[in-house]
Protein backbone atom coordinates (compact mmCIF):
# COMPACT_ATOMS: atom_id res chain seq x y z
CA UNK A 1 0.00 0.00 0.00
CA UNK A 2 0.97 3.82 -0.52
CA UNK A 3 1.72 5.74 2.57
CA UNK A 4 1.63 9.49 2.91
CA UNK A 5 5.48 9.84 4.49
CA UNK A 6 5.78 13.47 3.86
CA UNK A 7 2.49 13.92 6.70
CA UNK A 8 4.10 11.26 8.70
CA UNK A 9 7.93 13.12 8.77
CA UNK A 10 5.82 16.45 9.35
CA UNK A 11 4.27 14.99 12.40
CA UNK A 12 7.65 12.78 13.58
CA UNK A 13 9.14 16.54 13.56
CA UNK A 14 6.45 18.03 16.14
CA UNK A 15 6.63 14.91 18.40
CA UNK A 16 9.92 15.05 18.92
CA UNK A 17 9.60 18.73 20.50
CA UNK A 18 6.58 18.02 22.25
CA UNK A 19 4.99 16.08 25.14
CA UNK A 20 2.65 13.46 24.06
CA UNK A 21 -0.08 11.42 25.11
CA UNK A 22 -0.45 8.69 22.88
CA UNK A 23 -1.65 5.45 24.87
CA UNK A 24 -5.50 6.15 23.52
CA UNK A 25 -7.05 4.86 21.26
CA UNK A 26 -9.02 7.49 19.77
CA UNK A 27 -7.12 10.88 20.54
CA UNK A 28 -3.49 12.00 19.85
CA UNK A 29 -2.07 14.46 22.18
CA UNK A 30 0.78 16.90 22.06
CA UNK A 31 1.64 19.14 24.55
CA UNK A 32 4.29 21.79 23.57
CA UNK A 33 7.88 22.31 25.62
CA UNK A 34 9.34 25.34 24.81
CA UNK A 35 6.09 27.25 22.91
CA UNK A 36 7.37 26.98 19.57
CA UNK A 37 4.86 27.83 16.40
CA UNK A 38 6.98 27.15 13.49
CA UNK A 39 6.74 22.89 13.52
CA UNK A 40 3.20 23.62 14.98
CA UNK A 41 2.16 25.85 12.10
CA UNK A 42 3.81 23.20 9.41
CA UNK A 43 2.18 20.15 10.98
CA UNK A 44 -1.26 22.02 10.97
CA UNK A 45 -1.35 22.89 7.35
CA UNK A 46 -0.19 19.85 6.16
CA UNK A 47 -2.77 17.70 8.43
CA UNK A 48 -5.29 20.03 6.69
CA UNK A 49 -4.40 19.48 3.74
CA UNK A 50 -4.79 15.51 4.20
CA UNK A 51 -8.41 16.29 5.82
CA UNK A 52 -7.74 16.21 9.63
CA UNK A 53 -9.01 18.91 11.11
CA UNK A 54 -7.07 19.26 14.69
CA UNK A 55 -7.70 21.05 18.03
CA UNK A 56 -5.68 24.11 19.75
CA UNK A 57 -5.61 24.89 23.19
CA UNK A 58 -4.51 27.32 25.14
CA UNK A 59 -5.35 27.52 29.10
CA UNK A 60 -7.71 24.63 28.02
CA UNK A 61 -9.61 26.79 25.70
CA UNK A 62 -9.97 26.32 21.77
CA UNK A 63 -8.17 28.64 20.17
CA UNK A 64 -6.94 29.24 16.13
CA UNK A 65 -3.17 28.73 14.92
CA UNK A 66 -2.77 32.26 14.36
CA UNK A 67 -3.79 32.88 18.23
CA UNK A 68 -0.75 31.06 19.29
CA UNK A 69 2.16 33.54 20.08
CA UNK A 70 5.96 32.14 20.01
CA UNK A 71 6.41 30.81 23.73
CA UNK A 72 2.73 30.21 24.64
CA UNK A 73 2.07 26.82 25.94
CA UNK A 74 -0.32 25.58 23.74
CA UNK A 75 -1.92 21.87 23.00
CA UNK A 76 -3.00 20.11 19.67
CA UNK A 77 -5.52 16.92 19.90
CA UNK A 78 -6.39 15.05 16.64
CA UNK A 79 -8.49 12.49 16.08
CA UNK A 80 -6.53 9.14 15.64
CA UNK A 81 -9.53 7.73 13.36
CA UNK A 82 -8.52 10.85 10.73
CA UNK A 83 -4.75 10.32 10.85
CA UNK A 84 -5.14 6.86 9.87
CA UNK A 85 -7.15 7.89 7.07
CA UNK A 86 -4.58 10.60 6.12
CA UNK A 87 -1.97 8.47 6.18
CA UNK A 88 -3.05 6.15 3.55
CA UNK A 89 -4.95 3.16 5.40
CA UNK A 90 -8.72 1.82 4.44
CA UNK A 91 -9.54 -0.56 6.83
CA UNK A 92 -11.77 -3.15 5.63
CA UNK A 93 -15.58 -2.69 6.61
CA UNK A 94 -15.02 -5.28 10.03
CA UNK A 95 -11.92 -4.02 10.87
CA UNK A 96 -10.87 -2.00 14.07
CA UNK A 97 -7.77 -0.12 13.61
CA UNK A 98 -5.97 1.48 15.85
CA UNK A 99 -2.78 3.58 15.86
CA UNK A 100 0.58 4.36 18.07
CA UNK A 101 3.91 6.83 17.54
CA UNK A 102 6.11 5.18 19.89
CA UNK A 103 6.40 1.30 21.01
CA UNK A 104 6.38 2.62 24.66
CA UNK A 105 2.63 4.20 23.96
CA UNK A 106 2.06 0.88 22.45
CA UNK A 107 3.47 -1.30 25.41
CA UNK A 108 1.74 1.14 27.62
CA UNK A 109 -1.85 0.51 26.29
CA UNK A 110 -1.82 -2.93 25.00
CA UNK A 111 -0.44 -3.67 28.96
CA UNK A 112 -3.33 -2.08 29.78
CA UNK A 113 -5.73 -4.41 28.30
CA UNK A 114 -4.32 -7.56 29.59
CA UNK A 115 -6.90 -7.65 32.07
CA UNK A 116 -9.93 -9.95 30.91
CA UNK A 117 -13.30 -7.93 32.48
CA UNK A 118 -12.20 -4.64 31.30
CA UNK A 119 -9.73 -5.14 28.52
CA UNK A 120 -10.08 -3.78 24.25
CA UNK A 121 -12.66 -5.47 22.76
CA UNK A 122 -13.04 -5.28 18.92
CA UNK A 123 -15.96 -6.98 16.62
CA UNK A 124 -14.36 -9.22 13.94
CA UNK A 125 -10.47 -8.18 13.08
CA UNK A 126 -7.89 -5.50 14.98
CA UNK A 127 -4.92 -3.94 13.11
CA UNK A 128 -2.82 -2.13 15.25
CA UNK A 129 -0.18 0.93 13.61
CA UNK A 130 2.76 1.65 15.38
CA UNK A 131 5.19 3.89 14.42
CA UNK A 132 9.51 2.85 14.45
CA UNK A 133 8.09 -0.42 15.70
CA UNK A 134 11.07 -2.80 14.43
CA UNK A 135 9.10 -6.44 13.80
CA UNK A 136 5.65 -7.80 13.15
CA UNK A 137 3.04 -10.45 14.59
CA UNK A 138 -0.37 -11.97 13.14
CA UNK A 139 -3.04 -14.17 14.03
CA UNK A 140 -6.08 -15.17 12.76
CA UNK A 141 -7.74 -12.18 13.98
CA UNK A 142 -5.18 -9.78 15.09
CA UNK A 143 -2.21 -8.43 13.51
CA UNK A 144 0.36 -5.32 14.60
CA UNK A 145 3.01 -3.94 12.12
CA UNK A 146 4.79 -0.85 11.68
CA UNK A 147 3.76 2.39 9.77
CA UNK A 148 4.90 3.27 6.25
CA UNK A 149 6.04 -0.67 5.85
CA UNK A 150 3.78 -3.20 4.39
CA UNK A 151 1.78 -5.13 6.76
CA UNK A 152 1.38 -9.19 7.95
CA UNK A 153 -1.44 -10.36 6.42
CA UNK A 154 -4.32 -12.02 8.56
CA UNK A 155 -3.05 -15.77 8.98
CA UNK A 156 -6.59 -17.10 7.68
CA UNK A 157 -4.75 -21.02 7.17
CA UNK A 158 -4.47 -20.79 11.29
CA UNK A 159 -7.56 -23.17 13.04
CA UNK A 160 -10.35 -21.28 14.77
CA UNK A 161 -12.51 -22.69 16.87
CA UNK A 162 -16.12 -21.69 17.56
CA UNK A 163 -17.69 -20.05 20.38
CA UNK A 164 -20.58 -22.51 20.12
CA UNK A 165 -18.08 -25.55 20.36
CA UNK A 166 -16.52 -24.28 23.50
CA UNK A 167 -19.55 -23.38 25.44
CA UNK A 168 -20.05 -26.83 25.34
CA UNK A 169 -17.35 -28.13 27.02
CA UNK A 170 -16.36 -24.97 28.89
CA UNK A 171 -18.49 -22.44 31.29
CA UNK A 172 -16.98 -19.28 30.90
CA UNK A 173 -18.09 -16.21 33.14
CA UNK A 174 -19.64 -12.66 31.38
CA UNK A 175 -16.54 -11.66 33.06
CA UNK A 176 -14.06 -13.36 31.77
CA UNK A 177 -15.82 -13.13 27.99
CA UNK A 178 -14.65 -9.44 26.80
CA UNK A 179 -13.04 -10.77 24.07
CA UNK A 180 -13.94 -13.38 21.26
CA UNK A 181 -12.61 -17.07 21.63
CA UNK A 182 -9.77 -17.10 19.79
CA UNK A 183 -9.70 -13.20 18.52
CA UNK A 184 -6.02 -12.49 20.63
CA UNK A 185 -4.46 -15.85 19.43
CA UNK A 186 -1.02 -14.57 17.26
CA UNK A 187 0.59 -17.30 15.34
CA UNK A 188 3.25 -15.87 13.12
CA UNK A 189 5.70 -13.01 12.88
CA UNK A 190 8.47 -12.00 15.64
CA UNK A 191 7.06 -13.59 18.63
CA UNK A 192 9.87 -13.54 20.40
CA UNK A 193 10.74 -9.38 20.33
CA UNK A 194 10.31 -7.54 23.59
CA UNK A 195 7.74 -5.15 21.77
CA UNK A 196 4.78 -7.76 21.89
CA UNK A 197 4.98 -8.82 25.30
CA UNK A 198 1.56 -8.09 26.17
CA UNK A 199 0.10 -9.00 22.88
CA UNK A 200 1.49 -12.15 24.29
CA UNK A 201 0.27 -12.07 27.36
CA UNK A 202 -3.31 -11.56 26.01
CA UNK A 203 -2.66 -14.79 23.72
CA UNK A 204 -1.75 -16.40 26.59
CA UNK A 205 -4.83 -15.67 29.02
CA UNK A 206 -7.11 -15.96 26.27
CA UNK A 207 -6.21 -19.83 25.57
CA UNK A 208 -5.55 -20.58 29.13
CA UNK A 209 -9.09 -19.70 29.59
CA UNK A 210 -10.16 -22.89 27.20
CA UNK A 211 -7.85 -25.68 29.11
CA UNK A 212 -10.80 -25.86 31.61
CA UNK A 213 -13.74 -26.75 32.81
CA UNK A 214 -15.29 -23.83 34.22
CA UNK A 215 -14.09 -20.08 35.03
CA UNK A 216 -15.36 -18.06 37.28
CA UNK A 217 -15.82 -14.65 39.12
CA UNK A 218 -15.51 -14.44 42.84
CA UNK A 219 -13.84 -12.43 45.12
CA UNK A 220 -12.90 -9.79 42.18
CA UNK A 221 -10.56 -12.51 41.01
CA UNK A 222 -11.22 -15.45 37.79
CA UNK A 223 -11.05 -18.55 39.13
CA UNK A 224 -10.86 -21.85 36.98
CA UNK A 225 -11.59 -25.58 37.80
CA UNK A 226 -10.25 -28.36 36.55
CA UNK A 227 -12.50 -31.30 36.74
CA UNK A 228 -10.64 -34.35 36.41
CA UNK A 229 -9.68 -37.33 38.18
CA UNK A 230 -9.64 -34.36 41.12
CA UNK A 231 -11.30 -31.37 41.46
CA UNK A 232 -8.99 -28.48 41.64
CA UNK A 233 -9.77 -24.46 41.99
CA UNK A 234 -6.87 -22.27 40.61
CA UNK A 235 -6.45 -18.69 39.80
CA UNK A 236 -5.98 -17.22 36.58
CA UNK A 237 -3.96 -14.32 37.22
CA UNK A 238 -1.89 -12.36 35.48
CA UNK A 239 2.06 -12.83 35.46
CA UNK A 240 4.18 -9.91 35.58
CA UNK A 241 6.35 -11.98 33.10
CA UNK A 242 5.45 -12.15 29.80
CA UNK A 243 5.39 -15.96 28.19
CA UNK A 244 8.05 -17.18 25.58
CA UNK A 245 7.52 -17.84 22.17
CA UNK A 246 7.44 -21.09 22.75
CA UNK A 247 5.06 -20.96 25.78
CA UNK A 248 2.70 -19.05 23.83
CA UNK A 249 2.92 -21.52 21.02
CA UNK A 250 2.61 -24.93 22.84
CA UNK A 251 -0.50 -23.23 24.68
CA UNK A 252 -2.44 -22.36 21.35
CA UNK A 253 -1.12 -25.54 19.49
CA UNK A 254 -3.08 -27.19 22.55
CA UNK A 255 -6.28 -25.45 22.64
CA UNK A 256 -6.42 -26.08 18.91
CA UNK A 257 -5.57 -29.78 19.41
CA UNK A 258 -8.29 -29.90 22.60
CA UNK A 259 -11.18 -28.64 20.33
CA UNK A 260 -10.43 -30.82 16.91
CA UNK A 261 -12.27 -34.28 16.03
CA UNK A 262 -13.47 -35.75 19.31
CA UNK A 263 -13.42 -32.67 21.29
CA UNK A 264 -15.14 -34.12 24.14
CA UNK A 265 -12.87 -36.98 24.89
CA UNK A 266 -9.43 -34.71 23.97
CA UNK A 267 -10.59 -31.96 26.78
CA UNK A 268 -11.71 -34.60 28.93
CA UNK A 269 -8.25 -36.35 28.82
CA UNK A 270 -6.23 -33.18 28.82
CA UNK A 271 -7.88 -31.77 32.06
CA UNK A 272 -7.87 -34.64 33.41
CA UNK A 273 -4.06 -34.90 34.03
CA UNK A 274 -3.70 -31.18 34.45
CA UNK A 275 -5.84 -31.64 37.61
CA UNK A 276 -3.74 -34.40 38.58
CA UNK A 277 -0.61 -31.70 39.90
CA UNK A 278 -2.75 -28.80 40.05
CA UNK A 279 -2.41 -27.00 43.70
CA UNK A 280 -5.25 -25.03 45.09
CA UNK A 281 -5.76 -21.77 44.22
CA UNK A 282 -2.06 -21.34 42.54
CA UNK A 283 -1.41 -19.09 39.49
CA UNK A 284 -3.19 -21.40 36.40
CA UNK A 285 -1.29 -19.39 33.91
CA UNK A 286 2.00 -20.48 35.38
CA UNK A 287 1.13 -24.05 36.67
CA UNK A 288 0.45 -24.00 32.88
CA UNK A 289 4.28 -22.99 31.66
CA UNK A 290 5.68 -25.56 33.77
CA UNK A 291 3.34 -28.28 33.00
CA UNK A 292 1.24 -28.33 30.15
CA UNK A 293 3.86 -29.93 27.43
CA UNK A 294 4.00 -32.99 29.64
CA UNK A 295 -0.03 -32.64 30.05
CA UNK A 296 -0.73 -32.64 26.79
CA UNK A 297 2.16 -35.56 25.63
CA UNK A 298 0.18 -38.04 27.88
CA UNK A 299 -2.97 -36.77 26.79
CA UNK A 300 -1.99 -37.56 22.95
CA UNK A 301 -0.70 -40.87 24.14
CA UNK A 302 -4.21 -41.94 26.10
CA UNK A 303 -6.20 -40.38 23.18
CA UNK A 304 -4.63 -42.80 20.45
CA UNK A 305 -6.16 -45.51 22.89
CA UNK A 306 -9.55 -43.74 22.75
CA UNK A 307 -9.24 -43.70 19.20
CA UNK A 308 -8.60 -47.50 18.74
CA UNK A 309 -11.49 -48.07 21.12
CA UNK A 310 -13.41 -45.95 19.32
CA UNK A 311 -12.81 -47.75 16.01
CA UNK A 312 -13.54 -50.94 17.19
CA UNK A 313 -16.65 -49.96 18.63
CA UNK A 314 -17.66 -47.55 15.59
CA UNK A 315 -16.58 -51.23 13.38
CA UNK A 316 -19.02 -53.22 15.94
CA UNK A 317 -21.96 -50.72 15.36
CA UNK A 318 -21.38 -50.73 11.43
CA UNK A 319 -21.77 -54.71 11.03
CA UNK A 320 -24.90 -54.39 13.63
CA UNK A 321 -26.43 -51.72 11.55
CA UNK A 322 -25.83 -53.86 8.53
CA UNK A 323 -27.42 -56.61 9.87
CA UNK A 324 -30.85 -54.61 10.23
CA UNK A 325 -30.21 -53.07 6.65
CA UNK A 326 -29.89 -56.12 5.10
CA UNK A 327 -32.62 -57.73 6.40
CA UNK A 328 -34.87 -54.19 5.11
CA UNK A 329 -33.58 -54.75 1.83
CA UNK A 330 -34.79 -58.63 1.55
CA UNK A 331 -38.10 -57.31 3.13
CA UNK A 332 -38.36 -54.89 -0.26
CA UNK A 333 -37.19 -57.94 -2.28
CA UNK A 334 -39.69 -60.44 -0.75
CA UNK A 335 -42.68 -57.17 -1.80
CA UNK A 336 -41.64 -57.57 -5.43
CA UNK A 337 -41.53 -61.18 -5.20
CA UNK A 338 -44.83 -61.26 -3.86
CA UNK A 339 -46.19 -58.06 -6.42
CA UNK A 340 -45.40 -60.01 -9.31
CA UNK A 341 -45.95 -63.45 -8.07
CA UNK A 342 -49.75 -62.80 -6.79
CA UNK A 343 -50.34 -60.95 -9.81
CA UNK A 344 -49.23 -63.30 -12.69
CA UNK A 345 -51.20 -66.31 -10.50
CA UNK A 346 -54.56 -63.69 -10.75
CA UNK A 347 -53.71 -63.45 -14.35
CA UNK A 348 -53.16 -66.57 -15.44
CA UNK A 349 -56.81 -68.02 -13.05
CA UNK A 350 -58.91 -64.61 -15.12
CA UNK A 351 -57.25 -66.54 -18.65
CA UNK A 352 -58.16 -70.01 -17.95
CA UNK A 353 -61.53 -69.05 -16.47
CA UNK A 354 -62.48 -66.74 -19.37
CA UNK A 355 -60.96 -68.96 -21.78
CA UNK A 356 -61.69 -72.45 -21.04
CA UNK A 357 -65.10 -71.80 -18.56
CA UNK A 358 -66.27 -69.39 -21.58
CA UNK A 359 -64.87 -68.44 -24.87
CA UNK A 360 -64.35 -72.19 -25.32
CA UNK A 361 -67.75 -72.71 -25.92
CA UNK A 362 -68.42 -70.07 -27.62
CA UNK A 363 -69.50 -70.66 -31.40
CA UNK A 364 -70.64 -67.83 -34.00
CA UNK A 365 -74.51 -68.76 -33.39
CA UNK A 366 -73.92 -68.15 -30.03
CA UNK A 367 -72.05 -64.91 -30.14
CA UNK A 368 -74.57 -62.56 -30.87
CA UNK A 369 -76.77 -64.17 -27.26
CA UNK A 370 -73.30 -63.89 -25.46
CA UNK A 371 -73.07 -60.34 -26.05
CA UNK A 372 -76.11 -59.82 -24.87
CA UNK A 373 -76.50 -61.49 -21.80
CA UNK A 374 -76.65 -60.05 -18.48
CA UNK A 375 -75.08 -62.42 -16.13
CA UNK A 376 -71.97 -62.77 -18.71
CA UNK A 377 -71.66 -58.66 -18.54
CA UNK A 378 -72.47 -58.87 -14.48
CA UNK A 379 -69.28 -61.34 -14.39
CA UNK A 380 -66.77 -59.26 -16.20
CA UNK A 381 -67.59 -56.37 -14.45
CA UNK A 382 -67.16 -57.94 -11.24
CA UNK A 383 -64.10 -59.63 -12.83
CA UNK A 384 -62.70 -56.13 -14.09
CA UNK A 385 -63.39 -54.75 -10.16
CA UNK A 386 -61.65 -57.84 -8.56
CA UNK A 387 -58.44 -56.34 -10.30
CA UNK A 388 -59.12 -52.97 -9.10
CA UNK A 389 -59.47 -53.80 -5.49
CA UNK A 390 -56.46 -56.14 -5.71
CA UNK A 391 -54.13 -54.03 -6.75
CA UNK A 392 -55.07 -51.58 -4.51
CA UNK A 393 -55.21 -53.46 -1.38
CA UNK A 394 -51.98 -54.98 -2.52
CA UNK A 395 -50.34 -51.81 -2.96
CA UNK A 396 -51.27 -49.74 -0.03
CA UNK A 397 -50.56 -52.76 2.81
CA UNK A 398 -47.21 -53.23 1.27
CA UNK A 399 -46.10 -49.73 0.22
CA UNK A 400 -47.19 -48.79 3.89
CA UNK A 401 -45.84 -51.57 5.79
CA UNK A 402 -42.31 -50.87 4.35
CA UNK A 403 -42.72 -46.91 5.08
CA UNK A 404 -43.61 -47.51 8.48
CA UNK A 405 -40.78 -50.59 9.14
CA UNK A 406 -38.06 -48.07 7.68
CA UNK A 407 -38.86 -45.60 9.38
CA UNK A 408 -38.86 -47.51 12.52
CA UNK A 409 -35.56 -48.87 11.78
CA UNK A 410 -33.77 -45.28 10.86
CA UNK A 411 -34.99 -43.75 14.28
CA UNK A 412 -34.21 -46.61 16.07
CA UNK A 413 -30.58 -46.35 14.76
CA UNK A 414 -30.35 -42.98 15.23
CA UNK A 415 -31.66 -42.75 18.57
CA UNK A 416 -29.39 -45.95 19.80
CA UNK A 417 -26.03 -45.17 17.88
CA UNK A 418 -23.06 -45.01 20.28
CA UNK A 419 -19.84 -44.34 18.12
CA UNK A 420 -21.14 -43.77 14.38
CA UNK A 421 -21.99 -40.33 13.55
CA UNK A 422 -25.28 -39.26 12.01
CA UNK A 423 -24.64 -39.11 8.41
CA UNK A 424 -22.45 -41.92 8.41
CA UNK A 425 -25.94 -44.63 9.32
CA UNK A 426 -27.93 -42.10 7.16
CA UNK A 427 -25.25 -43.16 4.63
CA UNK A 428 -25.24 -46.67 4.92
CA UNK A 429 -29.13 -46.98 5.24
CA UNK A 430 -29.40 -45.12 2.31
CA UNK A 431 -26.81 -47.47 0.47
CA UNK A 432 -28.16 -50.24 0.68
CA UNK A 433 -32.01 -49.49 1.23
CA UNK A 434 -32.49 -46.88 -1.86
CA UNK A 435 -31.69 -49.65 -4.45
CA UNK A 436 -33.69 -51.63 -3.10
CA UNK A 437 -36.39 -49.23 -2.62
CA UNK A 438 -36.11 -47.97 -6.12
CA UNK A 439 -37.12 -51.46 -7.22
CA UNK A 440 -40.13 -52.17 -5.41
CA UNK A 441 -41.14 -48.59 -6.65
CA UNK A 442 -40.57 -50.02 -10.27
CA UNK A 443 -42.31 -53.29 -9.92
CA UNK A 444 -45.55 -51.63 -7.44
CA UNK A 445 -45.91 -49.27 -10.69
CA UNK A 446 -45.40 -52.10 -13.33
CA UNK A 447 -48.45 -54.12 -11.64
CA UNK A 448 -50.40 -51.09 -10.68
CA UNK A 449 -50.25 -50.25 -14.58
CA UNK A 450 -50.88 -53.57 -16.01
CA UNK A 451 -54.19 -54.17 -13.09
CA UNK A 452 -55.31 -51.24 -14.95
CA UNK A 453 -54.88 -52.32 -17.96
CA UNK A 454 -56.66 -55.65 -17.52
CA UNK A 455 -59.35 -53.47 -15.61
CA UNK A 456 -60.43 -51.74 -18.51
CA UNK A 457 -60.18 -54.91 -20.98
CA UNK A 458 -62.48 -56.36 -18.74
CA UNK A 459 -65.01 -53.53 -18.63
CA UNK A 460 -65.24 -53.70 -22.39
CA UNK A 461 -64.64 -56.89 -22.56
CA UNK A 462 -67.63 -56.56 -25.81
CA UNK A 463 -65.72 -54.36 -28.01
CA UNK A 464 -62.82 -56.35 -27.59
CA UNK A 465 -64.71 -59.37 -28.01
CA UNK A 466 -66.32 -58.07 -31.59
CA UNK A 467 -62.35 -57.37 -32.18
CA UNK A 468 -61.31 -60.76 -31.74
CA UNK A 469 -64.14 -62.52 -32.62
CA UNK A 470 -66.06 -60.38 -35.78
CA UNK A 471 -70.16 -61.16 -35.99
CA UNK A 472 -70.85 -62.31 -39.55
Amino acid sequence: MSWNSSLLTTLRALLSQCEAVDDATDTLTLHSRDGDVGELSQTVAALAAAGVRPRILLDNSPVELDEVSQGGRWTLTAAKASLITAFGFTPASNEVVVLFFSPAAFDRWACRQTALKEGFRWPDRLTILVDSLSGHVAGPKLRCGNLEQDLPAFDTQAATIEPKVVSALVQIALEASNRQIGQAFITQGNLEHAEFACLLRWSERDAARLLCDEVAYRSDRFQVTLRGARRVSMVLDEPAIAPTKQEVELLQSSVVWCFAEHRDARHALLIDRLALDGKEDASFITYLRDNLKAALQDARDRYRLVVLEKKDAATKETREIMKDVRAQADAYAAKVRDLTSTFLRDLVAALLLVGFGLLGKINSEALGQLINAKAVNVFFCVLSGYFVLWATLQIATHWRDLTLTTRELRNWWFLTRSSLPGEEVKRVLDDVITPRRRMFFTALWVVALSNLAIAIALWNWKLLLAMVAPQP
